[in-house]
């Protein structure tokens, strides 16, 4: 079952078991394993990336659409 972190990545993340030692790790695009902690840490700063993304471009396109509509 995928837990709710994995479900907005760059990639499909999904939750597998280890079939000697039973410990559950996260599969990545169908076949990088990583830890649960290291797989939460790469989605964080995912959403941060997407965040900075995000606010850049209001920051240039806010001002861009102002000047245009505030033009005589």
């Amino acid at each position: 079952m995928r837990q709710r972190w994995m479900r907005v990545t760059p990639g499909h993340m999904r939750n597998m078991r280890c079939s000697s030692c039973g410990a559950e790790f996260t599969q990545w695009m169908g076949f990088i394993p990583l830890r649960h902690a290291f797989a939460r840490k790469l989605t964080k700063l995912w959403h941060a990336v997407l965040l900075l993304a995000l606010f850049t471009s209001l920051g240039f396109l806010i001002p861009a659409l102002l000047s245009l509509l505030l033009q005589p």
